[in-house]
């Protein structure tokens, strides 16, 4: 395991841990807010002045049907009527809240998920790009080592074929100064 990969695993495992001390948080921050939500709504179902039961008080904030708040609240107040809107609004505001965390909890599950897949990708990925490196490294250093043989080669190989063009002159022209003279030497 390379230096870069388990900074990224440590850095993985604390970006995870610091991800769950936050939901940790936001957990009891959400129960804290539904407990004075459900004490408000206790309180304002206490100025209907009607006597509840704890069970009652229970069913009506756990039903999200607010039906039972105008059937047992005496319509007639208007301070009730106002009492009665701001417990409908609360409730629906929990209501939504509650869907909210619920989609919110499952986006980071399927983020957290996807880090994990990308994770190893991108492990892969640096994989890859450290043996191409050194397969970079490696051909340059062969190529460091060939070019100067090559060159000599070169030189050698035109050193050779001139000496042999020179040769094949100088042959050319003894046979035809051979030819030239031995005609003339039989003829004289």
């Amino acid at each position: 395991m390379t230096v870069s990969q388990r900074i990224r695993k440590g850095q993985h495992s604390s970006l995870r841990k610091e991800f769950l001390d936050i939901m940790t948080d936001y957990s009891a921050i959400m129960e804290d807010y539904r407990s004075k939500s459900r004490n408000l709504i206790k309180r304002q179902l206490l100025l209907s002045q009607r006597r509840f039961t704890e069970d009652q008080v229970e069913e009506i904030i756990e039903n999200p049907d607010t039906n039972i708040f105008t059937q047992e609240i005496c319509t007639d107040c208007s301070q009730l009527q106002e009492a009665l809107g701001a417990i409908h609004s609360r409730n629906n505001q929990l209501l939504i809240l509650q869907e909210t965390m619920k989609e919110l909890q499952d986006m980071f599950v399927a983020l957290s998920a996807i880090i994990d897949e990308q994770g190893e990708t991108f492990n892969n990925i640096e994989h890859c790009i450290a043996a191409t490196q050194d397969h970079v490294s490696n051909a340059v250093n062969i190529m460091t080592r060939i070019e100067p043989s090559t060159t000599v080669n070169r030189k050698l190989s035109c050193w050779i074929i001139t000496c042999t063009v020179i040769t094949v002159i100088i042959f050319v022209v003894i046979i035809i100064a051979l030819l030239i003279i031995l005609p003339v030497r039989l003829l004289s």
